[in-house]
């Protein structure tokens, strides 16, 4: 949608209208894509923590590929049902472990294989992504409906829990699309700057969240994750190699302590700064480069920290993370390069006027 419709007024008029209370707007809708959920089935085994505990105990666990055929169907049944709130965070919860051993087993269907993939191997590719994108509408949904309680009394905790774990989830599934080089779908990189965007505007971004599935940090925030998510993106993986789009988003967690996000100023010297709109649909870009937007949508990823980070650590052993998620010499120097300045154009752009014949086929071409 364009600026100013229904999907993006309830935001704007909440970004120059911040309740004093931190807490939301009356019937505030962030245009989330959630299904429809209707009436559950009396004897859904979702609608309690203890059957759906004891329903994913039951899994055949050995047999990969029926696990998480049947993991996907329960959180596609229970993202199309009423339920609690709370019930249905605590029902996601229990899924989050399942669903990383899962994807990780699905890796080896398509991690280090020729490229086009095989329809099987694509298919376990997309199932590894559908299920964190489930994971995500689950608490994309308590995220709607809390904005939605017409100012009822609401659980702060858990606003920012499901924010945070709806931005993992999209994050992932980010990643998901990045190992297999398909484009991220249409509409998440939207979804992901209105998450923070609202966090933002409610003071809820700072926040200290414990997250006992990350890879190195347990204590995160929702600014924390956004700017992991903003600089893997930035890493540019359709340009890298699968193993070294795994290693990236490993270390951007880590990298992302040496990151700053910040309003746009008045900047001189755009070297180091990508540029993001929190209106758009789009990953950041180098502010030299960027899109032009108010001032007050634009946010910039302040990377020079992180470059000189990493260049000190460069010239010491030209490794830049230690352990397993080392990566390459030339990979670093890459994307040092990469985030300093954007790439220079290497002809001059002129206004030609010329005649441009096509041929099909090789004796056409032959003669």
């Amino acid at each position: 949608p364009e600026e100013g419709t229904a999907r993006n007024r309830p935001l704007n008029e909440h970004r120059q209208n911040p309740p004093a209370d931190h807490r939301p707007a009356e019937g505030l809708s962030l245009g989330l894509r959630i299904p429809e959920q209707a009436e559950p089935p009396e004897d859904s085994f979702l609608l309690d923590t203890r059957t759906t505990s004891a329903w994913l105990e039951s899994l055949p666990i050995a047999n990969i590929g029926e696990t998480a055929r049947l993991t996907f169907n329960a959180l596609v049944d229970a993202n199309r049902m009423e339920m609690p709130e709370l019930v249905r965070a605590r029902v996601l919860e229990l899924f989050r472990e399942p669903v990383r051993y899962l994807c990780r087993n699905l890796e080896k269907h398509f991690l280090e294989l020729g490229f086009p993939l095989s329809d099987k191997s694509h298919k376990a590719a997309l199932l590894a992504r559908e299920l964190n994108a489930e994971l995500a509408i689950g608490s994309k949904i308590i995220v709607d409906r809390i904005l939605r309680s017409q100012g009822k009394r609401f659980d702060e905790k858990l606003l920012v829990v499901v924010l945070h774990r709806a931005l993992t989830y999209l994050g992932h599934v980010l990643y998901r699309s990045a190992m297999i080089y398909e484009s991220a779908p249409v509409g998440l990189w939207r979804e992901i700057h209105t998450l923070y965007a609202y966090a933002e505007q409610n003071r809820l971004q700072g926040v200290k969240i414990k997250d006992t599935l990350a890879a190195t940090m347990i204590d995160t925030s929702i600014e924390r994750l956004y700017r992991r998510i903003l600089l893997f993106a930035a890493t540019k993986p359709d340009r890298m190699r699968q193993a070294d789009v795994r290693r990236a988003y490993s270390v951007a967690e880590a990298w992302s302590q040496h990151t700053r996000l910040e309003p746009l100023g008045e900047e001189t010297e755009p070297t180091g700064l990508l540029s993001v709109d929190l209106w758009g649909d789009e990953p950041p870009a180098h502010l030299a480069m960027a899109k032009p937007a108010a001032n007050q949508r634009v946010r910039v990823l302040d990377v020079r920290r992180l470059i000189q980070e990493l260049r000190s650590r460069f010239d010491r052993d030209a490794r830049a993370v230690e352990g397993d998620h080392a990566l390459s010499t030339p990979l670093l120097r890459d994307l040092i390069e990469r985030w300093h300045e954007p790439p220079k154009r290497r002809y001059v752009r002129t206004h030609l006027n010329f005649e441009l014949h096509m041929l099909a086929g090789i004796a056409s071409i032959h003669q």
